[in-house]
């Protein structure tokens, strides 16, 4: 579980907000600054309980002018002389930290692919539609985080105010026992102590969600004291269909995404499997611990999703740089094709990363929910006793507070889900905000986010999902042989296809692991084969060429991936140090994985 939800600003979503936003980590402070909002003379009364698409509307509607502004002075900013990296990281002025790395590489990535349409068009119109509509996505999803945040918090203060008044009942009784008596016996004394530390806490609760509800309002420009919320209908959609692969996203932003569109139109034509092939060819590490059954949380898995979406927003921006520095047109062009390359591949990248986050967002809410079950049960198990010692009643105290936070995280990591799986939809190409939709009232631009999220993504993914079965049944001909990943990642070893003047990072080498955490895993992996003998053949061949594994023992381990049979080549230590010995595979180009 992440740490960072409960003690970072309530609207995580503003890490992915690229405008002017001006908070840091771990502050309560609004997700839009006064730099960011224009001041509307028309701003429409929010009347009755507001549900989620609602705030979206009023988010957008009353934002989107000044925060699209504010992106695009970031994407046309005097970069001379400056780096690719140095590019990207002037425009980033919020860090989630290093609790949470891949929401950091999502706003990078994210960047980076604005940055690179915004230069590689010439096209005013869609250019300045563009950066329209993505600002709108991003207000729609800092609207859907605060307002799930803002929905819990208004039914759990509520809940807090009764509990702080009758803890402090207690402690006023205990004020006036002290008072008649001049001195309270030693257990009386620790308990008054237990429940004042309890309605401190409390009230620290109890004042980050009263700013969880005023960061909603300030958003969806709503009275703080008087803002209402409901929307338990949309958040019931959470659980979204399984059938819904990675793949069917992929392909709706290959067939929806304007960026591929603005491709076509400058003549150059995207072919879904090239683009899939060069994101697996170019960037094979993520591919090959896909391949090896890597669980999603697992750290490094993690490390590697984070590397690869810096190093392709990198070498994105690090593409059109060269392009835009280019001066003869016999140059220009290679570039620029180079440049829609890195941007396809980017594209396809970034939805895989919100497919991730999807998953890793709903395995920390299953814990999370666990968590409120059990302390929810420790809490009316202890309540059972007739007679509690001081000591009792003062964990009762310490559990009831754990139980609140708890509860709170679990709203949390709920409306990080809601803001994952709706990133995701936009990212697979949903792109509901069109300018003239804006200019209309917030009723009217309600309704049509309705039928986008209940019609039009339903239809879009199914569309999908069709193309999907039929790419199934052709086939991938670069995948059909067993070894396959090893051979995109010998032909992207390839300098020659790599255009003059493109600073791209080295891709497609084993890099040698860093770090003493390595060596304390339990197992090193030597590789993965559709066929058990290739296993056995192939430990022969290392304990040939390195001495060190003479006196071992590896272990087959069966798995399956894609519904075949994989056989991984394994050996386990309980004590770890496999570091040293990985490494030297690693630098001789062998595949070594430790987990």
């Amino acid at each position: 579980m992440r740490k960072y939800l409960f003690s970072s600003a309530c609207c995580l979503s503003v890490i992915l907000l690229l405008n002017a936003c001006t908070s840091e980590k771990k502050t309560l402070k609004p997700i839009v600054t006064a730099e960011d909002t224009i001041s509307f003379t028309s701003v429409e009364p929010a009347k009755g309980r507001l549900n989620v698409y609602t705030s979206m509307a009023r988010g957008v509607k009353y934002n989107v002018d000044i925060a699209s502004k504010n992106i695009h002075k970031k994407v046309f900013a005097d970069t001379e002389g400056k780096t690719p990296a140095e590019i990207i990281k002037a425009a980033e002025n919020v860090s989630a930290g290093a609790e949470n790395p891949l929401y950091d590489a999502a706003r990078r990535l994210d960047f980076a692919i604005i940055y690179a349409v915004s230069h590689l068009t010439g096209n005013t119109k869609y250019l300045n539609g563009n950066i329209y509509a993505k600002t709108a996505q991003n207000l729609a999803l800092a609207a859907i985080k605060t307002h799930k945040d803002a929905l819990f918090a208004g039914r759990k203060i509520r809940e807090l105010d009764r509990q702080i008044a009758t803890l402090q009942k207690q402690v006023k009784s205990l004020n006036a026992k002290l008072s008649r008596n001049g001195v309270l016996s030693e257990d009386d004394l620790t308990y008054k102590k237990g429940l004042e530390v309890a309605v401190l806490k409390l009230q620290q609760l109890r004042g980050y969600l009263q700013a969880c509800i005023e960061e909603y309002a300030a958003l969806v420009k709503a009275d703080a004291k008087k803002v209402q919320v409901e929307g338990r209908h949309f958040y019931e959609l959470e659980d979204f269909d399984k059938k819904n692969q990675l793949e069917t996203f992929q392909n709706a932003a290959l067939d929806n995404r304007s960026e591929f569109n603005i491709a076509r139109r400058e003549v150059y034509n995207f072919k879904t499997q090239d683009v899939k092939q060069d994101a697996v060819r170019l960037y094979p590490i993520t591919a090959a611990l896909n391949l090896n059954g890597y669980d999603i949380k697992d750290p490094l898995y993690v490390d590697n999703l984070q590397e690869r979406a810096e190093t392709i927003a990198d070498n994105l921006v690090s593409a059109v740089t060269a392009y835009l520095k280019a001066e003869k047109p016999e140059q220009k062009q290679p570039l620029k094709a180079k440049a829609f390359n890195e941007l396809g591949i980017a594209v396809l990248v970034q939805v895989e990363l919100d497919y991730d986050m999807v998953l890793m967002a709903d395995d920390d809410y299953n814990g999370a929910a666990a968590k409120v079950r059990e302390l929810r049960k420790e809490i009316r198990d202890a309540e059972r006793s007739r007679r509690m010692k001081t000591e009792d009643k003062i964990n009762l105290l310490n559990k009831k507070q754990a139980f609140y936070e708890q509860e709170l995280l679990e709203s949390q990591v709920a409306a990080e889900r809601a803001l994952a799986l709706r990133a995701l939809y936009f990212h697979a190409g949903l792109s509901p905000f069109k300018y003239k939709l804006i200019q209309s009232n917030i009723p009217g631009i309600e309704e049509s986010l309705k039928i986008s999220f209940n019609k039009d993504m339903v239809e879009m993914l199914a569309r999908a999902e069709v193309k999907q079965k039929e790419q199934k049944q052709q086939g991938n001909v670069w995948a059909k042989e067993n070894n396959w990943l090893e051979v995109l990642i010998d032909e992207g070893g390839s300098k020659e296809d790599e255009p003059v003047n493109v600073p791209i990072k080295p891709r497609g080498d084993f890099d040698p692991y860093v770090g003493e955490q390595y060596n304390k895993l339990k197992i090193m992996q030597l590789g993965s084969y559709r066929q058990r003998q290739n296993a056995d053949i192939e430990w022969q061949m290392l304990q040939q060429l390195y001495p060190d594994f003479i006196n071992m023992k590896p272990e087959i381990e069966n798995s399956v991936s894609g519904g075949k049979n994989l056989y991984r080549l394994i050996l386990k230590s309980e004590n770890g140090g496999f570091l040293e010995i990985c490494n030297k595979l690693r630098v001789d180009k062998i595949e070594c994985i430790l987990r």
